[in-house]
C-alpha cells in the first residue's frame, strides 16, 4: 500500500490563499490611489465587454462571478480558433486530449474538478443551448466544442453555475456566443490562411461571414462558413518492421456552417432562428509510440495497425423569442441537438497483453502486435439526440430595489454509445469486416430533466447587494445495456433507472465601492447526474453496482474586480475553496476490457484565479492570466469489494488527466500607427504549466486504477508570435506558433497495468503561417 505523510496543520493553509489575499487587498489600496488621480484626457481605454452570465446583459466588471470574457477583437488578435487556445487563455481551465486508446477522447475541467466518467463537470453552451455529452465506457468521445469563427465572444464562468445553468455546470460554464443578425447594418469578413508545420504537411483555412438587414428594421440575416485543414505530422509505421506505412497521417479537417434569421414583429417582440453545423474528420491517431519516436529530434511515429479514422458531426437548429414586457424581459428558447460520432480503432495493444507472458510474440514486448492477423478491429461511436427548451423572465426596472430572474427548463437527451470488436486471428487477411464477432456492446442513456429556477438581487444600498438564488431539478435517468454476445454469466440486455431531485442554491454579497471597484463573496452549489452500469462476467471478482448517484460541489469564493487609471488597468482576482462530495469514478477492471462507474471519496480544491489587462502606453497592451489549483482527495474511497480506489491526499484525476497546479498565460500587444489610418501590430505570447507533484491514484497498490509507468506531465512552455500590417479594412499577419519548437512528451499512457507499450502526445511542432482578413 502506498503511504503518504500526513498534511501538517500549517500545510492545510493553501499557498493559493497566502498569495491571493494580498492580491485582493491590492484592489482596495490601488482603488484609493486611482480615485484621487485625475483622468487622462483622450487616452486609450480597455474595451468594455457585455456578458449574459447572469441571464441579463451586464458589463463583465460588474458581475460578481469569477468570469473570463474574450471578445471578438481579442480572439482575432490571439489567433484563437478552438477550445485548446481558450483553455490556455482562461485561468482555471484545463482542456486535455488524454492519451488513451483513442486520440478522440477529450476532457475539460475547471478549478481541478477533473473527471473521466459520466457527464462533464463543465457545462458547454452554444448561445443558450447546452451541447455537453457523457463520457461513456465504450467511446469516451467527450463533449462537442464549437470552433471560433464569427463569434461575438466566449464566456468562461468559473465555480458552480447550477442555479442559472443547471446540472453539468458544477465546476463552471463555458459559453460560445454567436454574432446575431443585424436589422440595421451590413457587416462581414473574408478570411484565408496557410501555414507550414515543421516535419508536417501544409495547413490551410478559409472563412466567410456576412450579415445585415433584408428588410431594414424588420428582417435580418447572418451567414458564415469556415473550413480548415490541419496537416499531419505523425507517421503511421508498421509495428513489426518499423517501416513508414503512411507519412504525416494525422491530418484533421474541420468545417462549420451557420445561418441565422431575425424577425422583429413589432417594437417589443423579436424572433430569431439559426442552424449550426459542424464536422470534424481525423485521418489517423494524434498520439505517438515511444518505441518508434524521438520527440527531441522531431520524429513522431504511431504504431497502430489500422488508421484511427474519426468523424464527429453535429447540427443544432434553434429558435429564440424575446419580448419586452412592462415589468420584465421575456425570453424563450428551444433547440434540437443531433450529433453522430464514428471511430475505427485497433485494440491489439489491449488484446495482446491478455494472451500470456509473451503477448502476441513481438520482441518489443507483450503490448505490441506481431502481424496484421493480430488486428482487433473495433468500430465505436455515439449519437446524441437532445431536445432543450427554456422560458425565463428578467426584471427590467433599472432603479428597483430588487432585480430578479426566474424560469423553467426542460431537457430530454438520449445518448447511444456502441463498441463492436472483431477477432482478426480467425481470418486469413486483414482488415476484413467479415471477421468473427466476439463482442458487440451498446449503451443508451436517456436523461430527462425538468427544473425551475429563480435568482434575486436585493440592492440594500446603492453600493451593497445581496443575491439569493435557487434551482430545483428533477432528473430521471434510464440506462439500457445490450451485449450481442455476452461474456460468461452476464445477461444480454438490462435496463436500470434512477430518479432524484437536486437543489442548486447560490448566496452572494457584493459591494460596489465605486464605478470601478467591485468586491464580492459567495456560496454556491452544483451537481451532475449519475448513471448506471453494464453487467460484467461472473469471472470478474469485483462487485459492480447497478447504478451510481450524482455528485455535487459546494463552493466558497471571495473576489474583486478593479479598474484603475481611467480604465487603463483591470485586475480581477478570486480565491476559492471547493468541496466535492460523492465523486463519480470510472473503474477499469483487470479481468478484461470492462469497467464501471461508482461513487467513491471526496475532494477539496483550493486556489486562485487572477487576470490583469493593462494599457501601458497608447501603443502597448499587456495581459496576464494566472491560476493556482490544489485539488486532492481528503478521504479515501473504496469499491463494493473493499478495494481501494482513491487514497487520501491523492491528486484528483487519473494520469494523465491531472491538473497542473500553476498555469500562466502572458501576452504583449504592440500597435504602431502609420499614415492614413494604417498600422503595424505585433503580439508575443507565452504559456506555462507546472508539474503536478502527486501523489496519484495510479500509484496505489492493489487498485484497479494502478498504472505503474504513468507519469505526470513535465513543466511545459509554449510561445507564439504574430506581426501584421493593417491597411483600412485589410489585415495581413505573419505568425509563428510554438516559436522554439518545444515538443515535450505529454500525456504518458500505459494502456494496461502489465503492458510495456507507452504512448505520448505533444504540442504541434513549430508552425509558420500567413493569414489575411478583409472586413466589409
Amino acid at each position: 500500500m502506498k503511504t503518504t505523510s500526513a498534511r501538517t496543520e500549517a500545510s492545510l493553509v493553501s499557498p493559493a490563499l497566502a498569495i491571493a489575499a494580498p492580491a485582493l487587498l491590492v484592489g482596495l489600496v490601488v482603488s484609493g490611489i486611482a480615485c484621487a488621480a485625475a483622468p487622462a484626457a483622450d487616452s486609450v481605454t480597455l474595451q468594455e465587454i457585455v456578458v449574459t452570465a447572469t441571464r441579463r446583459e451586464e458589463s463583465v466588471q460588474r458581475v460578481p462571478i469569477s468570469i473570463t470574457a474574450v471578445g471578438a477583437d481579442e480572439l482575432t488578435a490571439g489567433g484563437i480558433k478552438s477550445i485548446e487556445e481558450i483553455g490556455l487563455l482562461a485561468p482555471g481551465v484545463q482542456y486535455a486530449i488524454p492519451n488513451g486508446y483513442s486520440s478522440a477522447i477529450t476532457t475539460i475541467a475547471m478549478r481541478g474538478l477533473n473527471s473521466n466518467t459520466g457527464p462533464s463537470t463543465v457545462g458547454i453552451y452554444l448561445d443558450d443551448m447546452p451541447i455537453s455529452s457523457r463520457a461513456s465506457v465504450y467511446t469516451n468521445q467527450g463533449s462537442a466544442y464549437p470552433f471560433v469563427f464569427d463569434l461575438n465572444r466566449v464566456e468562461v464562468a468559473r465555480g458552480p453555475q447550477g442555479t442559472l445553468f443547471g446540472a453539468g455546470s458544477e465546476a463552471g460554464t463555458l459559453r460560445f456566443i454567436s454574432n446575431a443578425p443585424s436589422l440595421t447594418d451590413y457587416s462581414g469578413v473574408a478570411h484565408g490562411e496557410v501555414a507550414s508545420t515543421e516535419g508536417g504537411r501544409l495547413s490551410y483555412e478559409t472563412g466567410l461571414a456576412i450579415g445585415g438587414p433584408i428588410v431594414k428594421d424588420e428582417v435580418g440575416f447572418r451567414f458564415s462558413a469556415w473550413n480548415r485543414q490541419d496537416g499531419g505530422y505523425v507517421d503511421r509505421v508498421d509495428p513489426v518492421t518499423g517501416n513508414i506505412v503512411t507519412p504525416k497521417a494525422n491530418s484533421v479537417g474541420k468545417t462549420v456552417v451557420r445561418g441565422a434569421l431575425a424577425f422583429r414583429l413589432n417594437e417589443n417582440v423579436l424572433i430569431s432562428s439559426s442552424v449550426y453545423y459542424q464536422n470534424v474528420r481525423q485521418d489517423d491517431a494524434q498520439r505517438f509510440y515511444a518505441a518508434f519516436s524521438n520527440a527531441d529530434q522531431g520524429t513522431f511515429h504511431n504504431g497502430v495497425l489500422l488508421p484511427e479514422a474519426w468523424r464527429d458531426h453535429w447540427v443544432l437548429p434553434s429558435v429564440k423569442l424575446e419580448a419586452h414586457l412592462p415589468f420584465a424581459e421575456f425570453t424563450a428558447t428551444a433547440s434540437y441537438l443531433d450529433r453522430d460520432v464514428t471511430q475505427l480503432l485497433d485494440q491489439s495493444a489491449f488484446v495482446c497483453p491478455s494472451l500470456g507472458p509473451t503477448g502476441c510474440g513481438n520482441p518489443l514486448g507483450i503490448g505490441y502486435p506481431n502481424s496484421l492477423k493480430n488486428i482487433a478491429y473495433t468500430p465505436t461511436g455515439l449519437s446524441v439526440k437532445a431536445w432543450t427548451a427554456e422560458a425565463r423572465l428578467a426584471s427590467n426596472k433599472q432603479d428597483a430595489h430588487i432585480s430578479w430572474v426566474a424560469g423553467l427548463f426542460y431537457d430530454h437527451r438520449v445518448q447511444h454509445d456502441f463498441q463492436t470488436s472483431y477477432d482478426q486471428d480467425l481470418v486469413p487477411a486483414a482488415p476484413n469486416l467479415l471477421a468473427a464477432l466476439f463482442q458487440d456492446q451498446h449503451e443508451t442513456f436517456t436523461d430527462e430533466q425538468f427544473a425551475v429556477f429563480a435568482q434575486a438581487d436585493w440592492h440594500i444600498t446603492d453600493a451593497l447587494t445581496a443575491t439569493l438564488g435557487e434551482r430545483v431539478s428533477n432528473v430521471k435517468v434510464t440506462v439500457e445495456e445490450f451485449t450481442a454476445i455476452p461474456p460468461a454469466g452476464a445477461p444480454a440486455d438490462t435496463i436500470t433507472s434512477s430518479k432524484e431531485t437536486s437543489s442548486s442554491p447560490r448566496v452572494a454579497l457584493s459591494y460596489q465601492l465605486n464605478s470601478n471597484n467591485l468586491f464580492y463573496a459567495s456560496f454556491s452549489k452544483g451537481f451532475r447526474v449519475g448513471g448506471a452500469n453494464a453487467p460484467v462476467p461472473l469471472y470478474c471478482p469485483q462487485v459492480v453496482p447497478p447504478t451510481y448517484a450524482s455528485d455535487y460541489v459546494q463552493a466558497y469564493e471571495v473576489g474583486a474586480k478593479n479598474t484603475f487609471f481611467d480604465r487603463r488597468v483591470q485586475i480581477d482576482t478570486s480565491v476559492f475553496h471547493l468541496l466535492w462530495k460523492n465523486i463519480q469514478q470510472f473503474i477499469s477492471l483487470q479481468c478484461g476490457p470492462f469497467g464501471y462507474g461508482t461513487n467513491a471519496g471526496s475532494a477539496v480544491s483550493n486556489g486562485l484565479d487572477l487576470s490583469l489587462h493593462a494599457i501601458v502606453t497608447d501603443r502597448v497592451r499587456v495581459n496576464l492570466n494566472v491560476s493556482y489549483v490544489d485539488a486532492y482527495y481528503d478521504t479515501s474511497g473504496y469499491d463494493k469489494s473493499g478495494n481501494i480506489l482513491v487514497g487520501k491526499d491523492d491528486k484528483v484525476g487519473i494520469l494523465p488527466q491531472v491538473n497542473a497546479p500553476w498555469t500562466v498565460n502572458a501576452s504583449v500587444d504592440y500597435d504602431f500607427p502609420l499614415g492614413d489610418g494604417d498600422k503595424l501590430h505585433a503580439r508575443a505570447e507565452g504559456n506555462y504549466s507546472s508539474r503536478s507533484p502527486g501523489p496519484f491514484i495510479t500509484q496505489l497498490v492493489n487498485s484497479s486504477n494502478t498504472y505503474p509507468l504513468a507519469l505526470p506531465d513535465p513543466p511545459t512552455y509554449l510561445y507564439n508570435a504574430r506581426v501584421g500590417y493593417k491597411r483600412k479594412k485589410m489585415d495581413v499577419t505573419l505568425f509563428i506558433n510554438n516559436v522554439f519548437n518545444n515538443t515535450p512528451r505529454l500525456s504518458k499512457y500505459q494502456g494496461i497495468s502489465n503492458s510495456d507499450l507507452i504512448t505520448y502526445t505533444t504540442f504541434r511542432p513549430r508552425t509558420v503561417g500567413l493569414s489575411a482578413s478583409y472586413d466589409f
